[in-house]
């Protein structure tokens, strides 16, 4: 009986059982363990050279903190923002036919033929000119485009028929800045938020006061009455 061991789905050695001896491996695997090691040591020195010092819902309240302590001259290449928590959410769009396939490869090779046709188009000696071959141009790459989506789709044999978004999520986002610069960010974010709280509070104190501005005296009077 043999026992196999596996690295992103890729065999990397096969031993007997309870022979004692590890899995052959070969020289292919071994550069992909020993990269895939590497990367992992690298990532978690970089991390561990920092600490996290806030904690945000949103990427876009993590890059609000990471810009205010940029306008306040922080030295911002010694911080990072890290997604905790990744998953990847596809967002299915619509539904994937014959038509939209020759469709959306038209409009991709148009592009692409309205950029080679303005290229060569340089090299006329006439504005009519120009204008056939760019018009040329687009009409051969939107029918190329079209073709190759075509032939893209039936290459699938209908086992993708929609069209999706995909995009990674995270459920939190940490700013993390380097241990030797971690009590001048605090600082900054803490004094950061304090004067977000002292705004609040003046804003409020302000809609009462114009509250009682416009109640009229004679309702004053009756309250006091």
């Amino acid at each position: 009986m043999a026992l196999e061991e596996t690295v992103e789905g890729r065999r990397v050695g096969v031993a007997p059982l309870g022979s004692g001896r590890p899995p052959a491996r070969t020289n292919e695997n071994r550069g992909v363990i020993v990269a895939t090691s590497l990367s992992r040591s690298l990532s978690s020195s970089v991390v561990d050279d920092h600490v996290p010092i806030a904690r945000f819902n949103t990427y876009l309240e993590a890059q609000s903190a990471v810009d205010y302590l940029s306008d306040q001259r922080f030295p911002v290449q010694h911080t990072m923002i890290v997604g905790v928590g990744l998953r990847m959410v596809e967002q299915i769009l619509s539904r994937m036919t014959h038509l939209r396939a020759a469709a959306s490869g038209a409009l991709a090779g148009a592009w692409f033929g309205l950029l080679a046709g303005l290229f060569l188009a340089l090299f006329t000696d006439t504005g009519t000119a120009f204008v056939i071959v760019v018009l040329l141009a687009m009409i051969w790459g939107a029918l190329a485009g079209a073709l190759f989506g075509l032939v893209s789709y039936a290459m699938t044999g209908g086992q993708r028929d929609f069209v999706s978004a995909s995009e990674l999520v995270a459920d939190r986002y940490e700013v993390l800045v380097a241990v030797s610069h971690a009590e001048q960010a605090r600082g900054l974010l803490d004094s950061r938020q304090t004067g977000r709280i002292e705004a609040r509070i003046d804003d409020r104190a302000a809609e009462r006061a114009n509250e009682r501005a416009e109640v009229p005296a004679e309702e004053r009077a009756d309250g006091r009455g």
